[in-house]
């Protein structure tokens, strides 16, 4: 990864990832390994981001962004998980098929492999942004109720880790995020 962050919108915001923690990020439901697979399996979901970790902190980084700032209520806590949980489900369908497939971007022919291996840990973020006039406790009381259900839909992935966060409770290192 260049020198310099990695800045990619999504949702209203533009996500800063620095290369201290992170070897490589894209975006990875426009990325060619996900269209050329939705060629032939059409409801086939994927996560917004693919962040792989440096050798330092081997990880493969999946991140899906949700913006709640302008509705109208909360979103559904079982149903948001069930999406996300299909996304990565689908994520993870593209990296092991990176790995096996000829032409692939050396950096996720590795990140397929590893994860094919066991050997790479895997952490999934949720960022979601709730209106701005909520209260602060309420919002990290409304991530951790989204954290232990999108915990327990992915109990099937050994070892995954999945964090909730947002602009105001930051838990995505070497990423900084802006709304706009």
């Amino acid at each position: 990864m260049p020198d310099t962050p990695v800045s990619i919108p999504e949702s209203s915001h533009t996500f800063s990832f620095g290369n201290i923690s992170w070897a490589a990020v894209v975006k990875y439901d426009d990325s060619l390994t996900h269209q050329a697979i939705a060629k032939h399996v059409q409801q086939l979901q994927a996560v917004d981001f693919v962040v792989l970790g440096r050798t330092s902190c081997p990880r493969v980084a999946l991140i899906e962004v949700k913006d709640f700032s302008v509705a109208q209520r909360q979103p559904r806590v079982k149903e948001l998980a069930m999406e996300v949980a299909e996304k990565v489900a689908g994520t993870l369908t593209g990296l092991s098929s990176a790995a096996r497939a000829p032409g692939t971007d050396f950096r996720w022919k590795d990140a397929g492999k590893a994860l094919l291996a066991g050997s790479t840990p895997v952490v999934v973020y949720l960022y979601v942004e709730y209106p701005d006039g909520e209260n602060l406790a309420q919002v990290r009381g409304a991530l951790e109720s989204l954290r232990g259900e999108l915990a327990s839909k992915l109990s099937w992935l050994p070892g995954c880790e999945v964090i909730a966060c947002n602009q105001r409770v930051p838990r995505i290192p070497d990423c900084a995020v802006q709304r706009g």
